[in-house]
Protein backbone atom coordinates (compact mmCIF):
# COMPACT_ATOMS: atom_id res chain seq x y z
CA UNK A 1 0.00 0.00 0.00
CA UNK A 2 1.47 3.28 -0.88
CA UNK A 3 1.55 6.02 2.04
CA UNK A 4 0.09 9.70 1.40
CA UNK A 5 3.14 10.83 1.23
CA UNK A 6 4.74 8.12 -1.58
CA UNK A 7 1.52 9.24 -3.97
CA UNK A 8 3.02 10.66 -7.06
CA UNK A 9 1.41 14.36 -8.15
CA UNK A 10 1.14 15.79 -11.48
CA UNK A 11 4.08 17.46 -12.79
CA UNK A 12 2.12 20.25 -13.57
CA UNK A 13 -0.72 20.69 -11.58
CA UNK A 14 0.86 19.49 -8.68
CA UNK A 15 -2.02 16.86 -8.03
CA UNK A 16 -2.23 13.53 -6.58
CA UNK A 17 -2.31 10.97 -9.39
CA UNK A 18 -5.39 8.96 -9.65
CA UNK A 19 -4.18 5.29 -8.59
CA UNK A 20 -0.60 6.61 -8.14
CA UNK A 21 -0.40 6.09 -11.79
CA UNK A 22 0.67 8.41 -14.48
CA UNK A 23 -0.94 8.86 -17.93
CA UNK A 24 2.76 8.87 -19.52
CA UNK A 25 5.31 6.06 -18.19
CA UNK A 26 8.60 8.30 -18.37
CA UNK A 27 6.35 11.26 -16.69
CA UNK A 28 4.25 12.27 -13.99
CA UNK A 29 0.97 13.60 -15.49
CA UNK A 30 -2.54 13.44 -15.15
CA UNK A 31 -4.95 12.69 -18.08
CA UNK A 32 -6.48 16.36 -17.89
CA UNK A 33 -3.04 18.46 -18.14
CA UNK A 34 -1.74 15.76 -20.74
CA UNK A 35 -5.02 16.04 -22.99
CA UNK A 36 -4.12 19.80 -22.64
CA UNK A 37 -0.52 20.15 -23.01
CA UNK A 38 -1.26 17.89 -26.47
CA UNK A 39 -3.61 19.86 -27.83
CA UNK A 40 -0.92 22.52 -27.05
CA UNK A 41 1.71 21.02 -29.06
CA UNK A 42 -0.63 19.63 -31.79
CA UNK A 43 -1.78 23.19 -32.49
CA UNK A 44 1.96 24.54 -32.05
CA UNK A 45 3.08 21.94 -34.59
CA UNK A 46 0.41 23.20 -37.68
CA UNK A 47 2.14 24.76 -39.98
CA UNK A 48 4.58 28.04 -38.47
CA UNK A 49 2.54 31.76 -39.58
CA UNK A 50 2.86 34.87 -39.34
CA UNK A 51 1.82 36.43 -36.57
CA UNK A 52 2.44 40.35 -34.85
CA UNK A 53 4.38 40.90 -31.56
CA UNK A 54 2.97 42.99 -29.41
CA UNK A 55 5.02 46.77 -28.22
CA UNK A 56 5.17 46.30 -24.54
CA UNK A 57 7.32 49.21 -23.30
CA UNK A 58 10.57 51.07 -24.51
CA UNK A 59 12.48 48.86 -26.75
CA UNK A 60 10.31 45.56 -26.49
CA UNK A 61 8.43 43.46 -28.47
CA UNK A 62 6.58 40.12 -27.20
CA UNK A 63 4.78 37.54 -29.50
CA UNK A 64 4.59 34.20 -30.79
CA UNK A 65 7.13 32.59 -32.69
CA UNK A 66 5.49 33.51 -35.88
CA UNK A 67 6.46 37.31 -35.00
CA UNK A 68 10.17 36.03 -35.76
CA UNK A 69 9.78 34.61 -39.56
CA UNK A 70 9.25 37.41 -41.42
CA UNK A 71 12.78 39.51 -41.69
CA UNK A 72 10.65 42.47 -43.65
CA UNK A 73 8.52 42.91 -40.45
CA UNK A 74 11.60 42.51 -38.16
CA UNK A 75 13.75 44.72 -39.82
CA UNK A 76 10.21 47.66 -40.22
CA UNK A 77 10.45 47.80 -35.86
CA UNK A 78 14.35 47.83 -35.69
CA UNK A 79 14.49 44.63 -34.21
CA UNK A 80 17.90 43.57 -34.32
CA UNK A 81 18.20 41.08 -31.44
CA UNK A 82 15.39 38.14 -30.25
CA UNK A 83 15.47 36.17 -27.19
CA UNK A 84 13.95 32.63 -28.44
CA UNK A 85 12.63 30.90 -24.77
CA UNK A 86 11.78 27.56 -26.24
CA UNK A 87 13.90 24.12 -27.17
CA UNK A 88 11.88 23.80 -30.34
CA UNK A 89 12.06 27.96 -32.28
CA UNK A 90 13.28 28.24 -35.08
CA UNK A 91 16.29 30.71 -35.86
CA UNK A 92 15.81 31.36 -39.12
CA UNK A 93 18.11 34.81 -39.48
CA UNK A 94 21.33 33.89 -37.53
CA UNK A 95 23.32 36.19 -39.69
CA UNK A 96 21.38 38.88 -39.87
CA UNK A 97 19.69 38.81 -36.44
CA UNK A 98 21.41 38.43 -32.85
CA UNK A 99 19.93 35.99 -31.16
CA UNK A 100 19.96 34.26 -27.35
CA UNK A 101 18.58 31.26 -27.24
CA UNK A 102 17.08 29.11 -24.16
CA UNK A 103 16.22 25.91 -24.26
CA UNK A 104 13.54 26.44 -21.93
CA UNK A 105 10.10 23.98 -21.72
CA UNK A 106 7.01 24.91 -20.71
CA UNK A 107 7.06 23.48 -17.42
CA UNK A 108 6.53 24.61 -13.93
CA UNK A 109 9.82 23.03 -12.87
CA UNK A 110 11.95 25.14 -15.49
CA UNK A 111 14.24 27.22 -13.50
CA UNK A 112 14.05 30.43 -15.25
CA UNK A 113 15.97 32.73 -12.31
CA UNK A 114 19.71 32.34 -13.54
CA UNK A 115 18.17 33.39 -16.72
CA UNK A 116 16.58 36.94 -15.90
CA UNK A 117 19.75 38.61 -15.48
CA UNK A 118 21.24 37.69 -18.96
CA UNK A 119 17.71 38.68 -20.61
CA UNK A 120 17.78 41.74 -19.10
CA UNK A 121 20.89 42.81 -20.08
CA UNK A 122 20.35 41.37 -23.77
CA UNK A 123 17.75 43.98 -23.99
CA UNK A 124 19.15 46.48 -22.73
CA UNK A 125 22.59 45.96 -24.73
CA UNK A 126 21.25 48.70 -27.30
CA UNK A 127 18.67 50.62 -26.30
CA UNK A 128 18.55 52.72 -29.98
CA UNK A 129 17.19 49.38 -31.57
CA UNK A 130 14.44 46.86 -30.61
CA UNK A 131 14.51 43.17 -29.11
CA UNK A 132 11.65 40.75 -29.90
CA UNK A 133 11.14 38.26 -26.90
CA UNK A 134 9.07 34.80 -28.12
CA UNK A 135 8.42 31.69 -27.15
CA UNK A 136 6.15 29.60 -29.17
CA UNK A 137 3.11 31.18 -28.41
CA UNK A 138 3.82 34.33 -26.57
CA UNK A 139 1.73 33.47 -23.16
CA UNK A 140 4.21 31.91 -20.24
CA UNK A 141 8.22 31.90 -21.17
CA UNK A 142 8.48 34.86 -23.25
CA UNK A 143 5.94 36.53 -21.24
CA UNK A 144 7.74 35.50 -17.46
CA UNK A 145 10.70 37.51 -19.06
CA UNK A 146 9.54 40.58 -20.41
CA UNK A 147 7.69 40.55 -16.58
CA UNK A 148 10.43 40.39 -15.20
CA UNK A 149 12.08 43.01 -16.92
CA UNK A 150 9.23 45.63 -16.19
CA UNK A 151 9.60 44.19 -12.71
CA UNK A 152 13.01 45.29 -12.73
CA UNK A 153 13.53 48.49 -14.56
CA UNK A 154 9.71 49.71 -12.66
CA UNK A 155 10.38 48.65 -9.72
CA UNK A 156 7.35 46.60 -9.58
CA UNK A 157 5.94 43.27 -7.77
CA UNK A 158 5.24 40.45 -9.61
CA UNK A 159 0.67 41.63 -10.02
CA UNK A 160 1.95 44.86 -11.28
CA UNK A 161 4.39 43.83 -13.31
CA UNK A 162 2.16 41.12 -14.81
CA UNK A 163 -0.97 43.16 -15.11
CA UNK A 164 1.34 46.33 -17.10
CA UNK A 165 2.20 43.09 -19.38
CA UNK A 166 -1.10 41.99 -20.07
CA UNK A 167 -2.53 45.25 -20.48
CA UNK A 168 -0.12 45.29 -24.04
CA UNK A 169 -0.69 41.92 -24.55
CA UNK A 170 -3.79 40.62 -23.15
CA UNK A 171 -3.09 36.47 -23.28
CA UNK A 172 0.09 36.78 -20.91
CA UNK A 173 -0.48 33.91 -18.35
CA UNK A 174 2.99 32.52 -17.09
CA UNK A 175 2.39 29.17 -15.89
CA UNK A 176 2.43 28.55 -12.07
CA UNK A 177 5.79 27.76 -11.42
CA UNK A 178 7.41 30.32 -13.23
CA UNK A 179 4.54 32.82 -11.39
CA UNK A 180 6.64 32.01 -8.17
CA UNK A 181 9.73 32.83 -9.63
CA UNK A 182 8.73 35.46 -10.90
CA UNK A 183 7.28 36.81 -6.78
CA UNK A 184 10.94 35.62 -5.84
CA UNK A 185 12.68 37.39 -8.33
CA UNK A 186 10.45 40.85 -7.34
CA UNK A 187 11.44 40.22 -3.93
CA UNK A 188 14.99 40.45 -4.83
CA UNK A 189 15.03 43.18 -6.32
CA UNK A 190 13.31 44.77 -3.97
CA UNK A 191 15.67 44.01 -1.39
CA UNK A 192 18.44 45.44 -3.47
CA UNK A 193 16.72 49.13 -3.80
Amino acid sequence: MISSEEIPTCFNCQKPLPYGKSVKKDLPICQSCFDHIYELERLSLRKLSFDDADHILDNIYLGPEGSAIDLPYLQSLNIDRIVAAATYVVIKFPSELEYMHLHLDDSPQEDLMPHFEPVIAFIQKRPESNVLVHCASGISRSASFVIAYVMKTRGLGYQEGWEFVMSKRSIVYPNAGFKQQLIKYGEICKSKE
